[in-house]
This record gives structure tokens, sequence and C-alpha cells, in this order.
């Protein structure tokens, strides 16, 4: 295994998968890709987007820290647009073998409404997809 994809939206439920990926990337001796993606349905001007530039940064650098202190290689990336897209997008771009993310693990009606961007990306991933539910 050569990378792991870790998105992020810096959730508590992040956090959770976050410890998975680091567990999965020393077992197997491979990197880490943090990635956040600004949802490009926020389009919200200038000043507003510079914010969610700068909330995005600190989403990925606390994520690479953690990484860091366990002894694992990481690199960080944000990009914009649908966030279910652009993590299948870096995925199949890079040498991502397996994505491991959080999930709220919505069921029913929230689900049908809100959509799931981890329910996308398992039903469209080429590559395994680890989900990551948040741990009380």
């Amino acid at each position: 295994m050569n990378k792991i994809l870790f998105p992020t939206d810096g959730s508590d439920i992040a956090e959770c998968a976050l410890e998975v990926a680091v567990d999965l990337a020393k077992a197997k001796n491979c990197e880490v890709v943090v990635l956040h993606v600004i949802d490009d349905k926020e389009r919200l001007g200038p000043s507003a987007h510079e914010t969610l530039k700068k909330i995005a940064e600190g989403f990925v650098e606390n994520a690479k820290k953690k990484i860091a202190e366990s002894g694992v290689k990481t690199t960080t990336k944000i990009v914009e647009g649908k966030p279910h897209e652009e993590i299948l997008k870096v995925a199949n771009e890079g040498d991502v073998e397996l994505i491991v993310m959080g999930t709220h693990g919505a069921t029913g009606l929230p689900r049908a409404l809100l959509g799931s961007v981890a329910d996308r990306v398992v039903r469209t991933s080429t590559r395994p997809v680890v989900l990551v539910p948040k741990v009380e």
C-alpha cells in the first residue's frame, strides 16, 4: 500500500477516522494524504471564501501535525468542488489504495434529505473505503 487518503471536515468524527488512518499507515508503512474539500456550493463572496480557506488550512494542518507526531509521512491538499467528486478525483489521480473517512451514520429520512458524502464515496469509489463512526 502506497497511500491512504484521509478526507477531513475537521469534525470529531473525522478525528476518529484519523486515528484509524494513522494506525493503518503505521502497519503498512505508507503515507497519509490529508484532504479537505471546500464545497463549491458555498458561494459567499471573496471575504467569506478566504475565511473558508483559512478554516480548511487549520483542518489539514491539525491533522498533519497529529500524523507527524506518530512518525507517519503525510501530505496535505485543499481543493474546491463537490466533496464526494473531489475525494474520488484525488484518490484516482494519486497512488491512493485506501480511503479512510468518518461517517455520521445517518439513516432514513435525514440521509435521504441531506445525502451523505461518505455514502456517495462508498457507492462510486474504485478503491476500498473504510468508514469510521464517531466513538463515544
